[in-house]
Parts: structure tokens; C-alpha cells; sequence
């Protein structure tokens, strides 16, 4: 039975803008503030006399990637904050070789700010994909890769 890795360890996010250029890589992510989630798509049914189902049909989900930075100078969250739409893609890049990794393309942005007297400012980072299908049904904007021993990242 191969070996499994149940946690992503330090990991560090890249976010690349859609159009290219060199990736945003985040390596200063609080502890265990990375957490990759669900939103289900909405379930329908076309329902006959009695109750009984015809047919179901229902949309697709949605991921949410979600992290946070403790941030240093006002440079790292001015004219940062709030959402932009359908420009990135992000990446989750486990330390430890042989974690599985996810991919999230074309998805967007939320970044909001807080303060606490624990980790000063904050800022909070929500990436929500689309819930993109193929013409089979299966999303096509997340993705999830082993990382190889040769890769970066941590």
C-alpha cells in the first residue's frame, strides 16, 4: 500500500495573472490558515405527480481556496483589497515531497484585511473557481498533482 501524506506541511501559494508573467509566490502564511473547500453545486429535480423524481440535474461545484498572511507594510494590502474577478490562477505548493498539490485556473479573488492583538494585520485571501465543466461534466478548473522531489516549493 503506497505511503500517504495527509497534510500539506508548509506549503507556499503562487498566483499567477491569467494573461502571464512571473507568479506571486506567498511563502509567509499563518500556521494552518490554508484550507481548500467546497461549495456544492445546487441540486435540481424535475418532480411528477406523487413527488417522484423524472430527472435530476445538478450544477456544477465550486472550490475555495482560502489563506492568510500576516502583512508587514500597508504596500502588501494597498489598493489590494476586495474582489477581482476571473484573472488568476493559483497554486498550492506542498513542502513535502509526495503531498498532493491543487490547481485552481481562472478563478477569483477576494482579499479583505483584519486586525488582531495576536497577528497585527492580516489579510485574508479567498480564491473561488467557477465550477467549470467539460462536455462530460467534469470541472475542468481545479486540478491535483503529486509533487515530485525535483519541485520547489516550501
Amino acid at each position: 500500500m503506497p505511503t500517504k501524506v495527509i497534510g500539506w506541511g508548509k506549503c507556499v501559494v503562487k498566483e499567477t495573472a491569467t494573461s502571464g508573467g512571473t507568479p506571486t509566490e506567498f511563502e509567509d502564511i499563518i500556521d494552518g490558515s490554508t484550507s481548500l473547500e467546497v461549495e456544492e453545486g445546487e441540486e435540481m429535480e424535475a418532480l411528477i405527480e406523487g413527488g417522484e423524481a423524472e430527472a435530476r440535474r445538478k450544477k456544477p461545484d465550486k472550490y475555495l481556496l482560502k489563506m492568510s498572511r500576516r502583512i508587514g507594510n500597508t504596500s502588501d494590502v494597498s489598493g489590494k483589497l476586495g474582489m477581482t474577478d476571473n484573472i488568476y490562477s493559483v497554486e498550492v505548493v506542498p513542502e513535502q515531497a509526495s503531498a498532493i498539490g491543487a490547481t485552481l485556473t481562472t478563478v477569483s479573488r477576494n482579499v479583505t484585511a483584519r486586525f488582531d492583538s495576536t497577528d497585527g494585520l492580516v489579510a485574508d485571501y479567498v480564491y473561488k473557481t467557477k465550477g467549470q465543466t467539460n462536455a462530460s461534466g467534469a470541472l475542468t478548473d481545479i486540478s491535483f498533482t503529486a509533487k515530485s522531489a525535483s519541485q520547489g516549493g516550501g
